[in-house]
C-alpha cells in the first residue's frame, strides 16, 4: 500500500506549478497575442508613416516580395508624385489571420499632365502583399489641351 500512496503523491505534485512557470507561460501568451494579433496594424501604421514622410525607400522595404516595390522607382522617375493612404478595414478570417487593408492614391507625371491609380495593399504578419489595382490610370488633360476645348483650367 505504500506503494500506491506514494503513487498518489507523484501525481498531486505533478499537476502542481510554480509562480515561475505562471510567469513564463503568461509571458508567451502576451508574445504570441502580439505576432498573431497586433503585428499586421503595426505594419501598416508604419508603411503609412513612411509614405507621409515621403521615404519611399522605407516604404518599399515592407514588401513581403521584392518584385513589388514600386514606389521608389515612381517618384524618382516622375516630377510629380503625390501618394495618399487610408486604412480600409481591418479583417479576420476563418483561421483568426488578422488583415489590414490600405487604399493608396498615388497621382503622378509632370504638373500639368498627370494621371492617377487607386489600389489596395493587404497587410499581413509578414508585410505587405502584392497591390491590387482598382482604378484603372485615369489620364488628366493639360491646361492647354483644356482651353482648347473649351474648358475652364
Amino acid at each position: 500500500m505504500e506503494q500506491g500512496v506514494d503513487k498518489m503523491e507523484f501525481r498531486r505534485r505533478r499537476l502542481r506549478y510554480s509562480t515561475r512557470c505562471l510567469f513564463a507561460i503568461t509571458t508567451l501568451m502576451a508574445m504570441g497575442t502580439y505576432f498573431w494579433l497586433i503585428l499586421p496594424t503595426i505594419i501598416a501604421q508604419s508603411f503609412m508613416a513612411s509614405v507621409e514622410r515621403e521615404y519611399f525607400g522605407t516604404a518599399d522595404y515592407l514588401f513581403v516580395d521584392s518584385n513589388d516595390r514600386f514606389l521608389e522607382g515612381m517618384a524618382q522617375k516622375y516630377d510629380r508624385f503625390e501618394v495618399f493612404t487610408r486604412t480600409e478595414q481591418v479583417v479576420t478570417n476563418q483561421a483568426g489571420k488578422k488583415t489590414c487593408l490600405i487604399t493608396l492614391k498615388i497621382t503622378y507625371g509632370t504638373w500639368n499632365l498627370s494621371s492617377s491609380i487607386r489600389m489596395h495593399i493587404v497587410v499581413t504578419r509578414t508585410g505587405l502583399e502584392k497591390p491590387i489595382p482598382v482604378k484603372e490610370v485615369i489620364s488628366g488633360q493639360s491646361i492647354a489641351n483644356r482651353s482648347q476645348n473649351g474648358l475652364q483650367p
